[in-house]
């Protein structure tokens, strides 16, 4: 404790013919019940997920303390729920990619089997099929590096803490597959619901 003006001090504890000063160290729990029911908090934009909080007290620092810690753990709240979805939306892609790839190989190798088990012989039919087999694995190869190329952004956008529900709705529509475009689709509606 650091007292700036002593003397004052000892003089208005002369004129009042008292002890010291002294302090009143209340129980947290009652001091937390009387603030609550002095303590407003309130949305004050839905779209921008903005709460206005506010307390009326005698003491205006106390007061500003009050509400800014309020608000400090709010936001380390957001920030914990947002990077909870963060990492299972990771979880995700990564399956995903996994999923993909390895379903990959698998049609390889089957494509490898039946040229053995049935012995191609006309270079024609094996060209066309080869030329084929190609152009869809080339398709899918582009649609897997853009794919990639958009969990990138995703994984950057998260990095910088932007907001999770503009970058699912950027990845929203990239897919022709339903199922990843179900997934996002509830992740939108929970990050919404918050």
């Amino acid at each position: 404790v650091t007292v700036t003006d002593y003397k004052r001090i000892l003089d208005q504890q002369q004129s009042f013919k008292s002890d010291a000063y002294y302090f009143v160290l209340k129980n947290v729990y009652d001091e937390a019940i009387r603030y609550s029911s002095l303590l407003v908090v309130s949305i004050l934009n839905p779209e921008a997920k903005t709460i206005s909080i506010k307390l009326k007290d005698f003491n205006p620092n106390k007061a500003a303390e009050v509400v800014n810690a309020i608000a400090n753990e709010f936001i380390g709240y957001d920030l914990e729920r947002n990077s909870e979805v963060a990492e299972k939306i990771l979880d995700f892609i990564n399956n995903t990619i996994f999923n993909v790839q390895e379903d990959l190989n698998n049609s390889e190798d089957s494509i490898e089997k039946f040229k053995k088990v049935n012995k191609f012989q006309n270079p024609t039919d094996f060209g066309n099929l080869v030329s084929s087999e190609m152009e869809q694995y080339t398709n899918q190869r582009i649609e897997l590096e853009y794919q990639m190329s958009l969990f990138a952004r995703l994984k950057k956008d998260m990095a910088e803490n932007k907001d999770l529900t503009s970058m699912l709705t950027k990845i929203y529509g990239s897919y022709n597959n339903p199922v990843i475009n179900g997934i996002i689709t509830e992740m939108l509606k929970t990050l919404n619901e918050r």
